[in-house]
């Protein structure tokens, strides 16, 4: 399933979002509707208490259980601080604590099935008060959770592609071209190469990535910068790329740019152009977007320690392990006819110039290859 969207080209190109239902009878839960979902369970359970009406609360550090690599914990934050804004007070006696795991559901919805679930407990002066389950069913959104390198599979029964998804978990590989450049083994049509540059200096080199359980990792030190590269070998259509780091959106999280409104502007990707005989569609992404307008620093460079150094709101890094998500979907001209699918679903970081154009494109609504690729944060 497709739907039209606005396409935003940095130097080749940007998606901006699209909006799409899904073609599936099932329940469709997505990660952004539970967390919508739970922050609305929150402020219902303390409106319809008379002892808590009113109450403010302290979202403690949200953490996950039993998956150190997922590092998706400052992205539900975010979500939660954005959605539970008028209720938080980091003084309150009431303390939120959310965690995330990947586990068999017991519930009626999803019985017998492995979904991401997410536990939200109110702690007040040491006793929890209320305990809130929300699970997330969606096969794109736990693949991006787990940080999976998989191609999903173009299947209209969900538990054949929940299936898929449990197995990339379980059973993690990849493949490469050309020693650098790595591909889910499915689908050779779009590849990930990470090349850095040492301690930030010198031309970005394409690093060779070594297996570590079936995971692909690339050894970046703790004082390098590196680039994402994108690679399109598909000669049929162009691609639009989301990148997540840490489950932070490298577009999105740390722009500035507003609209005529003053609202903040969403873009859903970058944009690869097809194959040519030439060779492949090529997008290098040097870093998280700052600014469209043209400048000196409208790009912070992607570096080991810290997400959005030189942004105003940078993050401190969490964990050992850093994880670059990157999902490939289709995209068109509006008089091209899309391919039918068969559902729907970092030291310093100084500042870098890119320049920007603008193009009307047609985006895909499902991932059609995801790739992970994996660094360590430790200074050793």
């Amino acid at each position: 399933m497709d739907c039209k969207s606005i396409c935003l080209i940095l130097t080749l190109v940007f998606a901006a979002r699209s909006h799409c239902a899904s073609a599936e009878g099932a329940v469709n839960q997505t990660l952004e509707g539970q967390l919508a979902a739970l922050a609305a369970d929150i402020s219902e359970f303390l409106a319809g208490d008379r002892l808590l009406k009113g109450s403010k609360l302290r979202l403690d550090r949200v953490s996950s259980a039993g998956l150190p690599d997922a590092n998706f914990d400052q992205f539900i934050e975010q979500k939660l601080q954005l959605m539970l804004k008028a209720m938080l007070d980091d003084s309150a006696n009431i303390l939120l604590k959310v965690e995330y795991s990947y586990l068999v559901s017991e519930t009626k919805t999803n019985l017998d099935n492995r979904v991401i679930q997410i536990t939200a407990k109110l702690i007040n002066r040491g006793r929890t008060i209320k305990t809130i389950l929300r699970e997330v069913n969606n096969t794109s959104d736990i693949n991006r959770v787990l940080g999976n390198t998989i191609t999903p599979v173009d299947s209209q029964d969900y538990l054949v592609r929940l299936t898929s998804t449990e197995t990339a978990f379980e059973e993690p590989t990849f493949k490469v071209i050309g020693k650098t450049q790595v591909i889910s083994p499915s689908n050779a049509n779009y590849s990930v190469e990470i090349r850095k540059r040492p301690s930030g200096q010198g031309e970005a080199q394409p690093i060779v990535p070594v297996s570590e359980h079936g995971r692909p990792f690339a050894p970046v030190d703790f004082q390098d910068t590196y680039e994402v590269v994108l690679y399109n070998y598909d000669q049929a259509a162009d691609a639009v790329a989301k990148i997540d780091i840490d489950g932070l959106d490298a577009i999105n999280t740390f722009s500035a740019d507003l609209d005529s409104q003053g609202n903040k502007i969403v873009h859903e990707g970058y944009f690869i152009p097809r194959a040519t005989a030439a060779g492949p569609g090529v997008h290098v992404v040097p870093g998280w977007l700052h600014t469209l307008r043209a400048g000196d620093d409208n790009v912070f460079e992607f570096v080991v320690n810290e997400l959005g150094k030189g942004a105003a709101s940078a993050l401190k890094v969490r964990g050992k392990t850093g994880v670059i998500t990157v999902r490939f979907l289709d995209a068109y001209a509006p008089s091209e006819k899309p391919r039918a699918r068969s559902f729907g679903e970092t030291g310093k970081g100084r500042p870098r110039k890119q320049d920007y154009v603008l193009v009307e494109t047609v985006v895909g609504s499902e991932p059609l290859s995801q790739v992970t690729i994996r660094y360590s944060r430790s200074p050793e």
